[in-house]
């Protein structure tokens, strides 16, 4: 028991519930405590918190436990809570090395699939201080063409008088900020008639517009000209030379053509040190998971089984698609694209493994093994529960004993017409109050044509939006006399529905026949893998040996200070 009194069995239901999720995703995010951890000196980030069997846990590693299994997010466990989820999986995990389960071929290709993306980034940090910065000529072969600029500002009036007149004043000393804002029309009067810099080439303004203004030194104010808009007045900002303009793109993309160049070496790296690999793909299974696709039917039998070797590894095409396990489905036309990004994952990881890279990153490394321990221990369940089965009599007897559970709600059969135009619900009243019938009338003056005859079917009525509350209140066989109002967003106009309630169904239970016996299976097995979650830790608690320090009380209550 942890201090505090932290009860065992609260730990197992904590293990069971995170098991049950999957194992977290390791490249994620900062420190949910990165307050605790900012303020820990180095030497009190290595005193241990507890020992599992002799072997020390100390701050740094239980920090890190929490940043993996939060997603970077504040913890919604507390503290015991968390330390005991990291002593469990690490039992566990122990326990899956012992009995061999780490060597099955689905363990194996879960872990690499998951520790393999670790080390790319670190492969990449290497490439990068290895690889010779660009050159200017480099660079240069993929720069635009460089020429002079000027920057101008531009006044518009309607006559040359005006113009004229306002630029005697700008000369003068008056403000030409000013004399634009007060006079000069069109879209410039936004921008203070600050139009950016142009060319000699640029089309913005007639060919002898732009040869009157560009040889003006900078402050300078043009003659009165004629231009598209008017008669304009401008006056020269700044002007930059082709040699300054090169200069400038050279500082300012030279970090961005860095990276591109890193990168490209990296791509080319990747797909050389793949090369290096035997990899045998199984083809036909990946026609089966296509056409299984197409065929829009379940690929998941397909995911368990095993579509690449690469040397002596084999990898599940579950784990080689999805390796965050979040159930995301990739399309046919990435497919080929994922497979290869898996081969060179696993192929950079063995080049950072062959370099001796990964011994300079202890906080990876630390990852990697947190990683491996809550695979482990999820696999260690999954092994210990490999016979457990769901028999028809159990499903059975779970619905009998959850039948509320299964039972369908009290339901409206609803059919609607809807228009905007106030015209077409009179026309549509008269007609309904005349005998035609409902059907008839919303098929021929709704406009939503996407329901045939306005017939929505069944609703359960706890679904029906608060806008359409008012349906509840129709009697079984009758439509509203007065229509719903639903009012649209900006200048759109107001919707008009006629509903009717063509029928009621009562709330009724849900004959077992009818009933979704996945769910059933499902919900009886979490029950049954709970309670091996719970005979597991029992069984590890009293065979290892798990001893708290003082350090871990000061710990605990330092954190709980700084939340």
């Amino acid at each position: 028991m942890a201090p505090g009194g932290f009860p065992a069995k609260h730990a197992a239901l904590l293990a069971c519930a995170t098991l049950l999720l999957g194992a977290p995703d390791i490249c994620g995010g900062g420190s949910a405590l990165a307050d605790v951890s900012s303020r820990t000196s180095p030497d009190d980030a290595r005193k241990a918190l507890f020992t599992i069997n002799g072997t020390p846990v100390d701050s740094r590693e239980l920090l890190t436990f929490i940043e993996i299994m939060s997603g970077g997010d504040s913890p919604a466990a507390g503290l015991p809570e968390m330390v005991d989820t990291l002593i469990n999986n690490r039992l566990m995990a122990g326990a899956a090395v012992r009995d061999g389960v780490d060597q099955q071929p689905r363990v194996r290709s879960r872990i690499e699939t998951r520790a393999n993306k670790l080390w790319n980034q670190l492969y990449l940090e290497q490439l990068a201080a290895s690889t010779s910065p660009v050159t200017d000529r480099e660079m240069l072969e993929a720069a635009p063409p460089f020429e002079e600029m000027i920057s101008v500002q531009q006044l518009i009036v309607d006559t040359p008088e005006k113009a004229e007149r306002l630029r005697l004043q700008a000369v003068q000393g008056e403000s030409f900020d000013n004399l634009v804002l007060r006079n000069t029309i069109g879209l410039t009067r936004k921008n203070d008639g600050k139009i950016g810099y142009v060319k000699r080439t640029s089309t913005i303004y007639e060919p002898e517009t732009i040869e009157s203004i560009f040889p003006l030194a900078v402050g300078e104010y043009s003659a009165v000209l004629p231009t598209r808009l008017g008669y304009s007045v401008f006056r020269i900002l700044d002007r930059k030379s082709a040699e300054t303009q090169k200069t400038e793109w050279l500082a300012s993309n030279r970090e961005r053509f860095n990276r591109e160049k890193t990168k490209k070496k990296l791509d080319e790296n990747r797909s050389r040190l793949a090369a290096g690999h035997a990899v045998v793909v199984d083809q036909r299974l990946i026609s089966e998971y296509l056409k299984a696709r197409a065929e829009n039917s379940d690929p998941g039998p397909l995911l368990q089984k095993s579509v690449i070797k690469i040397d002596d590894v084999e990898f599940f095409l579950g784990d080689m698609l999805d390796p965050a396990d979040i159930g995301f489905i990739h399309s046919e036309s990435s497919l080929e694209i994922i497979l290869n990004k898996r081969v060179e994952d696993f192929a950079v990881s063995r080049e950072v493994d062959r370099l001796g890279l990964k011994n300079a990153r202890p906080e990876l490394l630390l990852r990697e093994k947190l990683l491996r321990e809550s695979v482990y221990a999820r696999e260690y369940v999954n092994y210990r529960c490999r016979e457990i089965e769901v028999t028809r009599a159990e499903t059975r007897e779970y619905y009998e004993k959850n039948g509320a559970a299964f039972t369908l709600p009290r339901a409206l059969d609803i059919s609607l017409i809807e228009t905007k135009s106030e015209a077409r619900l009179e026309r549509i009243y008269d007609l309904l109050a005349g005998g035609t019938s409902f059907e008839e009338v919303a098929e021929s003056w709704s406009d939503n044509k996407s329901i045939k005859g306005g017939r929505l079917g069944f609703v359960p009525e706890q679904s029906i939006a608060p806008e359409f509350s008012a349906v509840k209140k129709i009697g079984a066989g009758t439509y509203s006399k007065t229509p719903i109002r639903i009012k649209a967003g900006g200048e759109s106009p107001e919707l008009f529905v006629v509903a009717k309630v063509n029928s009621v169904r009562e709330p009724e239970p849900l004959p077992f026949e009818r009933v979704a016996k996945d769910d059933i299976e499902k919900a009886i097995m979490a029950g049954k893998r709970e309670r091996v979650v719970r005979t597991i830790l029992e069984e590890l608690r009293k065979s290892n040996e798990v001893r708290f320090t003082p350090e871990y009380e000061r710990f605990a209550v330092s954190s709980a200070n700084r939340r």
